[in-house]
């Protein structure tokens, strides 16, 4: 996810049949898309064209796990969206590729959703999934939500970092004082020095007489 508020692109939402321009649905721009799918590629290769042509969002597609680590290598992204499963389950190393170079990014599983999907999302550990019945629209709008809550996410730990280093660097003085120490002379060293000196002046005197 990028940083915070410059340059965001209003997108729009389905409501009753017509769409709609909704300004709470904002990316920062511009959004970066991975889609992989190798199965469902007229879908892909339709929802590919909604995101870049209608909503000016940069989109990658990919086949397989070859195809993708070659795109991860060279840019970041905000979104890898898994369209349909994937008959090459060693495509879906693409989701741990995916997120230890994009942290804070968000993986959509947009799929019929079944009890296939969810066994998969588990292995693999994803969050997000949006029923690909629905059209379009409803994914994008989904997709701001995701990224709202990756963004969140990312800003959580970096608080949590900034507090853990604050703490470190005041471990043994946090919320204390230190008072001032008065001390006071030791009086008493001095009059004993003053008794020894009559003392020794009398018994001088004695010995003159």
């Amino acid at each position: 996810m990028k940083g915070a508020n410059s340059g965001k692109k209003h997108l729009s939402i389905v409501r009753n049949g017509h769409i709609e321009k909704n300004e709470s649905i904002l990316f920062d721009s511009p959004v970066n898309v991975l889609l992989i799918t190798d199965r469902l590629h007229d879908i892909t290769e339709r929802l590919k064209n909604y995101l870049q042509n209608d909503h000016d969002i940069k989109v990658d597609l990919v086949n397989n796990y070859d195809e993708a680590a070659n795109v991860i290598s060279k840019k970041t992204f905000d979104f890898l969206i898994i369209v349909g499963y994937l008959a090459d389950e060693h495509s879906f190393d693409t989701v741990g590729l995916f997120r230890r170079v994009n942290k804070h990014s968000a993986v959509i599983f947009y799929a019929i959703l079944d009890n296939y999907i969810d066994y998969l999302c588990e292995k693999y550990n994803i969050y997000y999934t949006c029923d690909r019945r629905y059209p379009f629209d409803r994914l994008l709008a989904y997709m701001k939500e995701s990224y709202q809550a990756e963004s969140f996410k990312m800003q959580k730990a970096q608080e949590d970092m900034s507090k853990d280093r604050c703490d470190n660097s005041h471990m043994c003085f946090k919320d204390e004082t230190i008072e001032d120490i008065h001390v006071k002379p030791d009086h008493s060293s001095v009059q004993k020095t003053s008794i020894w000196a009559w003392i020794r002046k009398i018994l001088g005197r004695g010995k003159r007489l």
